[in-house]
């Protein structure tokens, strides 16, 4: 599937699942002392229903008690304090406690992370945008994330890309601050 037109599919299907319009420039105190958790707010969410739907055999291997199960508890968290740095908290989505220590970003922070040598992420966060660009060893093609302040929640899109650096399939999830 060409760039363009998987850019438009994913337009498409952003917009069926009423996903929120992205806002790079919006206000984060909203979630200043909140934690942000991972939520499933539609099929897209899941990266086997995502790329079934737009027909794109790519497979991200999984991580155990690293991913969490659509309805489950998440596997993931977020906090922001007051002085604009983001700290995320890894947990195990059965048994709730957590798999790795929390990492903590101040803004402008970029750095690297390697979970068990199974998947390698880079995250840079400017406060308003957390990047990341993640790979795992067995393969050469590579995903580059974003996550945006949009209305109340967080909107993360991700790309995964091939080796020559072409988007082969996306899907678009939330962080919403905790109820």
């Amino acid at each position: 599937m060409a760039t363009d037109e998987l850019r438009a599919k994913f337009l498409e299907i952003i917009r069926a699942n009423n996903a929120p319009p992205i806002d790079p420039t919006a206000e984060l105190s909203a979630f200043v002392g909140n934690d942000i958790l991972w939520t499933f707010e539609s099929d897209t969410d899941n990266w086997e229903a995502f790329l079934k739907a737009i027909g794109v055999p790519w497979v991200v291997r999984k991580m155990p008690g690293m991913m969490p199960a659509k309805g489950k508890e998440p596997d993931c968290s977020c906090k922001i304090d007051d002085q604009g740095n983001l700290t995320r908290f890894f947990f195990d989505n059965k048994t709730k406690k957590p798999v790795m220590e929390p990492e903590v970003f101040t803004l402008g922070e970029s750095k690297k992370s390697d979970f068990s040598g199974s998947y390698m992420e880079t995250v840079t966060w400017s406060g308003g945008v957390m990047q990341r660009s993640s790979s795992v060893p067995e393969s050469t093609a590579r995903t580059e994330s974003w996550t945006y302040v949009s209305g109340s929640s967080l909107v993360d899109i991700s790309l995964a890309l091939d080796e020559a650096g072409d988007v082969k399939c996306a899907y678009v999830c939330r962080y919403k601050p905790k109820a």
